[in-house]
């Protein structure tokens, strides 16, 4: 039965021994590196210091700023000829047909040579259906165009149109004041 030796060291020993693994003080207070050696201690394996990781982020994002430029209008980006795939931002995109107002990002397709859109600062081309819509009413987007358009027609309209009030506060039609319904006589 193998056994596997685990040490605590300040430093990776410039030779080490087989089936360890070995806890190595970090930089900073609470790093620490592990190394992992197999059981003729020729390969040795460790996992991502901090400063690693730091490091190859740094270099993943240097390496995606490197392929993004900056267009001032379409028939620049256009005119530009890119050997790889590329992001894209052109400031004045109002020559493309979707882009009403403003810029545009665009990433190029080597693979089809061709620019796609996929952000643009006045917005997105969205369409959105009705049906799609949360809460939306159960009538139709007809029903509701055929409501608002009725939203003060009757059958009687211009007989409705013609009751009004008279200076005195009395109801009137077509100018004409209506009769008044007397009181009943009381006794005093």
């Amino acid at each position: 039965m193998a056994t596997i030796a685990i040490r605590r060291v300040s430093a990776m020993p410039v030779t080490p021994l087989a089936s360890t693994i070995y806890l190595v003080e970090g930089a900073g207070a609470n790093d620490l590196d592990i190394f992992v050696t197999n059981i003729d201690a020729t390969v040795t394996r460790t996992t991502p210091t901090r400063a690693e990781i730091a490091s190859l982020i740094s270099s993943q994002v240097a390496s995606i700023s490197d392929n993004a430029t900056l267009y001032a209008d379409i028939a620049t980006r256009d005119a530009a000829t890119p050997t790889a795939n590329q992001l894209a931002l052109v400031v004045d995109a109002t020559a493309d047909a979707n882009v009403d107002a403003g810029a545009a990002t665009y990433i190029y397709d080597q693979a089809n040579t061709t620019w796609i859109k996929i952000s643009e600062a006045e917005s997105l081309d969205v369409s959105v259906a009705y049906s799609d819509l949360t809460g939306a009413p159960s009538s139709s987007t007809a029903d509701i165009d055929d409501a608002v358009a009725k939203k003060h027609d009757h059958a009687n309209k211009a007989v409705i149109d013609g009751i009004t009030e008279s200076v005195g506060g009395l109801l009137t039609y077509a100018g004409h004041e209506l009769g008044t319904v007397p009181l009943a006589e009381e006794a005093w």
